[in-house]
């Protein structure tokens, strides 16, 4: 994704239920917004996702996931400055994840 979209700063995925992964490369490194909406497929694969090595992302969402665990804080940005998680048990660990993070409700 890297050299196919070059100056991707947001990327919303909906409702897309055969998606499987991310591309090899990743996603691109001047990444801002990251949403994930209703992806099973997608978010069963979430430890790949290689969040960490996004050093621009600021905002992720992730809305109707059927998971109970995240990645650990380490695995994410320090960047992040807006998560979004429309899910009570990933919201209780976002909150301890970052202290003092304003998070959205569903």
């Amino acid at each position: 994704m890297h050299n196919l979209l070059p100056r991707l700063e947001h990327l919303w995925i909906s409702e897309c239920p055969k998606v499987e992964s991310f591309p090899k490369r990743g996603l691109p490194s001047n990444l801002k917004g990251l949403s994930v909406d209703k992806c099973s497929k997608l978010t069963a694969k979430r430890m790949e996702w290689n969040l960490k090595t996004l050093p621009a992302l600021e905002c992720f969402e992730i809305k109707y996931a059927n998971m109970e665990l995240f990645p650990d804080k380490g695995l994410l940005p320090s960047t992040l400055t807006c998560p979004s998680v429309h899910s009570q048990i990933l919201r209780d660990w976002i909150r301890r994840s970052f202290n003092n993070s304003a998070l959205s409700n569903p």
